[in-house]
C-alpha cells in the first residue's frame, strides 16, 4: 500500500504497524529493512491492542505458513507466545501516545480479537470518523466470546455501515461456516 501511495504522488502519510508476538515483529522488521525507502513512512510497534487490561499468553500468527507447530483448525495460523515485555494498550491510548492527527485508516487483522480492538477505540470513535478495513469471521469472534449481533450493535452505536472491497454496501453479513470476508467500515455521517 505504501509503495502505491508514493507512486500516486501521495507523500503525506505515516503507517503505524503493530505486531503482538516477537516472532511476527521480527519478521516485520526484516521485511521493512528489505524496503529501505519506506523506513521513514512506517513505524513498527510490538504491543497487543485490546480493551482488556491483560493480554493473552499467546495468539495465532499467519506469518509462518510452512510449520509443524500447532495450527488453528480453520485459518491455519500457528500459535505464538506473546512475551511478558509486550505491552497491552488500547487503540485510544496508542493514538494519543503517538500524537496521531489527521485522517486515519485502520486495518485490523487479528484473528478473532477484532471486537477487543474496536472496543479499545471508543473514545476516538466518538470524535472522529476513521475508515476501518478488517477481516470478518463469525467463528473467530465466537472463539473470543463475541457474537455477530454484538459486532453489528457496536457498528450501529457508532453509525458505521459495512461495505465490500468494491465499496458496495453489505446489508446482510452472512458467511458460510468457517469462512471470512474482507470488509470496510465507513461511518455514516448523515445519520
Amino acid at each position: 500500500l505504501s509503495k502505491k501511495l508514493i507512486k500516486l504522488g501521495i507523500k503525506n502519510f505515516k503507517i503505524f504497524s503493530i505486531e503482538p508476538t516477537s516472532y511476527a515483529f521480527q519478521k516485520q522488521k526484516i521485511n521493512l529493512n528489505l524496503n529501505r525507502e519506506l523506513n521513514k513512512k512506517i513505524s513498527l510497534y510490538n504491543c497487543f491492542i485490546s480493551n482488556k487490561k491483560k493480554k493473552p499468553k499467546s495468539t495465532y500468527s499467519s506469518w509462518e505458513l510452512n510449520s509443524n507447530q500447532k495450527k488453528h483448525k480453520i485459518h491455519k495460523g500457528t500459535l505464538k507466545k506473546i512475551d511478558e515485555s509486550t505491552k497491552c494498550i488500547s487503540l485510544d491510548q496508542f493514538i494519543n501516545n503517538n500524537n496521531i492527527k489527521g485522517e486515519i485508516i485502520i486495518k485490523i487483522d487479528v484473528d478473532g480479537f477484532e471486537m477487543n480492538v474496536l472496543e479499545s477505540l471508543k473514545k476516538y470513535l466518538k470524535k472522529k470518523n476513521p475508515i476501518i478495513l478488517m477481516e470478518y469471521a463469525d467463528y473467530a469472534l465466537h472463539e473470543n466470546g463475541y457474537t455477530k449481533n454484538k459486532f453489528l450493535m457496536f457498528l450501529k452505536k457508532y453509525n458505521y455501515k459495512i461495505y465490500d472491497l468494491g465499496l458496495k454496501k453489505i446489508k446482510n453479513l452472512k458467511l458460510s461456516k468457517g469462512s471470512s470476508k474482507d470488509i470496510i467500515l465507513i461511518k455514516d455521517i448523515f445519520s
